[in-house]
């Protein structure tokens, strides 16, 4: 009877273990550009945190997005500004989310953002990550691969980002 109780325990231990990791998996898809930069940022989050794991995928803006828009993934990276047509499709699948800008490219014909999923706000691996993203740590990665927001753009992020947070914890409550 006790192997039986042991090999229960352990089984629903593995399936919690499981579970967590998927709870803490970030995923994300989208562009290549900037891509030194992107991979940096992922890696630095994840070190930061050593529960936070997230999938990078680098299927393009536009795949990505087809990605981002049918729930598979949390965060879409861009490098460009939404299309009409992709922002029509957003609205017509009633699809909400925010858009944060992390950095620019050196010649500042690019501005690397992410898209995140208003649902995916709800999980706490997303909302790590994204604090990550506006920290000063990773202002100090766009000064290595790219180029920082300045400090206007920064606040106006991380308000954002804040105001995100609160509107959806509220309606979570």
């Amino acid at each position: 009877m006790s192997r039986i109780l042991y090999l229960a325990v352990t089984l629903s231990t593995c399936v919690f273990a499981v579970s967590a990791a998927a709870e803490n998996t970030v995923k994300i898809d989208g562009t290549s550009h900037m891509a030194e930069f992107s991979r940096a940022v992922i890696e630095s989050a994840e070190r930061a945190n050593f529960l936070l794991h997230c999938e990078n995928q680098e299927s393009g803006a536009g795949a990505g997005l087809k990605h981002f828009v049918m729930k598979y993934t949390d965060i879409n990276k861009m490098t460009r500004e939404l299309k009409e047509r992709e922002r029509k499709q957003c609205e017509n699948s009633d699809f909400h989310f925010l858009e944060i800008l992390l950095a620019h490219s050196r010649d500042e014909a690019e501005t690397f953002r992410l898209l995140v999923n208003r649902e995916s706000l709800t999980k706490e691996s997303v909302r790590i990550f994204l604090g990550h993203c506006l920290s000063d740590s990773v202002q100090a990665l766009a000064d290595q691969h790219a180029k920082r927001l300045d400090a206007a753009e920064l606040r106006e992020a991380r308000n954002r980002f804040r105001e995100a947070i609160f509107s959806t914890v509220a309606n979570v409550k």
